[in-house]
């Protein structure tokens, strides 16, 4: 013990470890708001942080601690909208802004952060906190920023409103969202629903770059309902698209009308290969126009 610690309080001590355990049983709130501003030790000032009750010194600590970890341990301790909208606002630390965030309750203030906020990673913990099918949708229409209209996709949880933007929305990227969540949340299909699923993939176009279809086929992978497929296989712009639906295709009939059909020799040849009951393209194998067809057909 330090000459001087005889003539200190416990929580004053210069071993951290003496401060640690006195903090720990402190209960005068004046003391603890001393320890979590001033101690120059930041796991006891996290312990202090943890014991703490007053909003103000919560709210002053989190806001201007050195320490990021004390920082996070302040805001776990604060439930007032108006300060977490403060600290999510104007913290210089991502990590402390996205916690903040997380503690709002509000959706209004979440909404104004979606709305303000030029951290998108902000803007996107703000918009889970949103459940409003309306709210979530006009953010997906017609926010400015991309990955805000994606994670408000994402979010909803309406079959209608996804059905919409599915069917409607000019982005790719937020049709196959739609349409993922749409699987995900989806009960039974009408004609609408079916449509609202395949629409995208079959209005990607033909000259889409190869290595950005990826999540197309993600998007057939995951795929339940045959009629979807069905649509995507026949009247899909992209022939590689055309080409994944297929694959995953089971009714005979339909791949041997695909057979006879498509316009991509790649397509019938894939169609061909994938017919369990070869009867259904025996006449293939002797009048298509492309040997690698009447291989398959053979």
């Amino acid at each position: 013990m330090a000459w001087m610690d005889r003539f200190r309080p416990a929580w004053r001590r210069s071993d951290p470890a003496v401060r640690m355990e006195a903090v720990r049983r402190e209960t005068d709130g004046g003391i603890l708001a001393r320890v979590a501003l001033e101690d120059e030790n930041q796991r006891v000032r996290i312990i202090a942080v943890g014991r703490l009750e007053d909003t103000g010194t919560l709210a002053r600590v989190a806001a201007t601690d050195a320490s990021e970890e004390v920082c996070l341990a302040a805001v776990e301790r604060l439930s007032d909208d108006q300060i977490l909208v403060t600290l999510a606002g104007k913290s210089p630390s991502s990590r402390v802004r996205i916690a903040a965030v997380g503690r709002i309750r509000d959706s209004e203030a979440a909404l104004y952060l979606v709305k303000q906020h030029d951290d998108p990673q902000v803007r996107c913990a703000a918009v889970r906190i949103l459940n409003s099918p309306a709210t979530l949708g006009e953010i997906a229409h017609r926010s400015p920023f991309s990955e805000t209209r994606l994670a408000a996709v994402r979010q909803l949880k309406d079959a209608e409103t996804l059905a919409a933007i599915a069917i409607g929305n000019q982005e790719t990227a937020l049709r196959l969202a739609a349409v993922e969540r749409l699987r995900s949340v989806g009960r039974s299909l009408d004609r609408d629903r079916t449509r609202a699923l395949s629409l995208p993939l079959i209005q990607t176009p033909e000259d889409q770059d190869p290595g950005l279809l990826a999540p197309h086929f993600q998007a057939l992978g995951k795929m339940e309902y045959p009629r979807a497929l069905e649509a995507v296989a026949r009247s899909g712009e992209n022939h590689l698209v055309r080409w994944e639906a297929v694959s995953r295709i089971k009714d005979d009939a339909v791949l041997a009308d695909i057979v006879g059909t498509d316009a991509s020799d790649r397509v019938r040849v894939a169609a061909a290969q994938c017919i369990g009951h070869q009867e259904e393209v025996a006449g293939l194998a002797t009048s298509d126009t492309h040997y690698r067809v009447r291989i398959a057909a053979a």
